[in-house]
């Protein structure tokens, strides 16, 4: 059951404890079906109401937590992805002009991609519950399509053999530095 359903659940039945008119009695018996828990001393409609609330707090933090957990791990992968794309983009200048120019083709497709993803990872702090879990799934998904594009523009750029600098043009280098 979700964090959400358990919270309605327990309002529906506070709501209902008030509308019966249990304002400080004690609760006498469970619904039936319901396993009565073994208490030391009578529960109260103020017992039920600080557990509750503190129950809601503590559903509160959980949440917030998973929230912080998702959006860490997220932002963690997007940036490793954009170091990768980095090196790749390296890779392709020493590569030459045919692997700059499909590199700067297969970029482009690769930002759109990974934009993609950053918006899904801006959703996280407005989700909770079930659909976080609906999100972390997209949000996965659109990692793992930035990742095979990456792989795939990786495999191109390789394909390239790095273009060598003669000795004439070495030495010419060896002249512009000095």
């Amino acid at each position: 059951m979700s964090g959400r359903t358990i919270i309605l659940a327990a309002l529906v039945a506070l709501g209902s404890m008030g509308a019966w008119g249990c304002e400080d009695e004690q609760v006498s018996s469970p619904a039936p079906g319901v396993v009565e828990p073994v208490a030391s001393e009578p529960v109260t409609v103020d017992d039920v109401h600080r557990e509750v609330g503190e129950a809601v707090e503590t559903t509160a933090v959980f949440l917030n937590q998973q929230q912080r957990e998702l959006m860490d791990e997220t932002k963690g992968r997007l940036d490793e992805i954009r170091a990768q794309m980095e090196t790749l983009g390296r890779e392709a200048e020493v590569r030459g002009d045919a692997a700059k120019l499909q590199w700067s083709q297969m970029q482009a497709d690769l930002e759109i991609k990974l934009q993609a993803a950053g918006d899904r990872m801006a959703k996280i702090k407005d989700t909770t519950g079930e659909a976080l879990k609906d999100l972390k799934a997209g949000l996965d998904a659109a990692i793992d399509d930035v990742k095979r594009g990456l792989d795939n523009a990786r495999a191109r750029i390789e394909t390239h053999t790095p273009e060598l600098i003669d000795d004439e043009d070495a030495g010419e280098l060896a002249g512009d530095a000095e």
